[in-house]
């Protein structure tokens, strides 16, 4: 039975999450066919009921379920209502063989643009060569993260694509994998796993032509406002310094103070010395005055936390500051932000071309 109860607390726990609500409500729904809370068979409650009790709109809802029925999770059934049932939509009389089920694993946070284009190439291409793909999304509980894992391997996936998290471990959790011959691939962040698959972004490169621009736009006093016990983080730190240190300038990285949840996690040592631990404040000091004129920010929701902050001190992009940021969010700036748009479709292609290979 749908657990509207739950569902509500997670859309609320991923209020502030850049992914539409119909793609939240779509998760959330998608979690609970997973782990078995609804049943194959099971009607969901009518639309009005679930409308009615989760406060959204009509088409919010339609949107969902239609995406849940092209992924083959649910069944619309005209005058009878909306079942659930495991199987492709392109197939709907053939049960799907379990040995030819393959589990994707992002974070829910992190669903936005990039990783819905990646899902989405991934999902075709393992749907084209006859396997089943499960996408489940995951919140900050390790828990939750450990019991997707598990519903993957309830329905005899041979496959299990993580995007893994950064605030917790599963250096074991993936040993357990390998040890049960599930193949796994690691996208979108990287891990220190030798003898595992990973498919993403050139982080350091991305972080060297970020730098490399505003450098080649007159800047001299550039800072890297960053999560360095962030893995991807880490990268395109590396590749700020590079271009810093080739230009003969001084690498400054400032910690986002919004991050401070990951302070249990090192810094990596090539990094240490650049690292700013002073004040967060300082930094808006220093671009007041103009000991920082550009900054290079680890993601676009780091750009937008740095222009508000700007505003308070009744300083303009890019007129006073001129900031670089990753991810091509569809968020509004004051003035357009020049960003790098992840090749979402082209890591979901290669991981599903290593899985099929595999």
């Amino acid at each position: 039975m749908l657990d509207i109860d739950r569902i509500q607390a997670e859309l609320n726990t991923s209020i502030s999450a850049p992914a539409p609500l119909y793609e939240r409500l779509r998760a959330a729904i998608n979690a609970q066919i997973t782990d078995g809370t609804l049943k194959t068979g099971e009607a969901l409650p009518s639309e009005q009921d679930i409308e009615q009790r989760l406060g959204i709109s009509h088409s919010t809802l339609l949107q969902a379920i239609r995406l849940l029925i092209e992924d083959g999770h649910l069944q619309s059934v005209p005058g009878a209502g909306t079942f659930v049932v495991r199987r492709d939509p392109k197939s709907i009389s053939q049960p799907i063989s379990h040995s030819r089920v393959i589990g994707v694993l992002a974070e829910a946070s992190s669903f936005y643009l990039y990783y819905g284009q990646l899902a989405s190439v991934f999902n075709h291409r393992l749907r084209q060569a006859g396997y089943h793909v499960d996408l489940a999304l995951y919140n900050s509980n390790p828990d939750d993260f450990v019991r997707l894992i598990d519903s993957f391997l309830a329905a005899d996936a041979t496959a299990i694509a993580i995007n893994p998290p950064s605030w917790f471990d599963i250096t074991e959790l993936i040993h357990q994998l390998q040890a049960s011959d599930i193949k796994v691939v690691l996208i979108g962040r990287r891990m220190d796993f030798p003898d595992v698959d990973y498919v993403g972004t050139d982080n350091r490169l991305l972080g060297y032509q970020a730098t490399r621009h505003l450098i080649d736009l007159g800047h001299a006093k550039i800072i890297n406002i960053s999560i360095p016990r962030y893995s991807s983080a880490q990268d395109r730190a590396e590749g700020y310094v590079l271009a810093m240190l080739e230009a003969g300038l001084s690498p400054h990285i400032y910690p986002h103070p919004m991050y401070s949840y990951m302070e249990n996690l090192p810094t990596p040592v090539h990094l240490i010395q650049y690292v700013k631990e002073s004040d967060p404040a300082q930094v808006w000091t220093d671009m007041v005055n103009q000991d920082i004129t550009a900054a290079f920010c680890f993601n676009d929701e780091t750009a937008i936390w740095v222009q508000k902050g700007l505003r308070h001190f009744n300083l303009e992009v890019p007129k006073d500051i001129s900031l670089v940021g990753v991810d091509n969010l569809p968020f509004v700036f004051d003035v357009p932000l020049t960003t790098f748009a992840l090749p979402g479709e082209a890591i979901g292609n290669k991981a599903a071309e290593i899985l099929l290979k595999r």
